[in-house]
């Protein structure tokens, strides 16, 4: 979903002069299977979905990226250790290349994450 021509007009309750227009991107390729309480990171032209858990509350550890260019999905793999996978983190992008993701939780692993 794609909001256009979001202000900081809208914060001030101006949007019945500007109205957000909604509409829905078709994407293609390897798509991120359905989740909730994931992050959506922007990193350069393509946003990063990490975390989150399914309907089933099974905590998802991939990584994907919606190239905006393109509107195309693929998986990205890892390198080193991952993070615990988890749900109701924050993420930030750092630099040209990397994310900060911080907090959330599992409650298969019963805890709140602080790392």
């Amino acid at each position: 979903v794609f909001i256009e021509d979001v202000t900081d007009e809208l914060g001030a309750g101006a949007t019945e002069s500007k109205p957000v227009s909604w509409s829905t991107i078709k994407t293609e390729g390897n798509l991120p299977p359905a989740r909730g309480g994931h992050s959506a990171t922007l990193l350069g032209n393509r946003i990063i979905i990490w975390g989150g858990a399914d309907r089933e509350q099974q905590y998802q550890p991939d990584v994907f990226a919606l190239d905006l260019s393109t509107s195309r999905w693929e998986k990205l793999e890892g390198k080193g250790k991952p993070p615990d996978p988890r749900s109701g983190h924050s993420a930030v992008a750092w630099g040209e290349d990397s994310i900060v993701i911080y907090g959330g939780m599992s409650t298969v692993l019963e805890r709140f994450f602080g790392d």
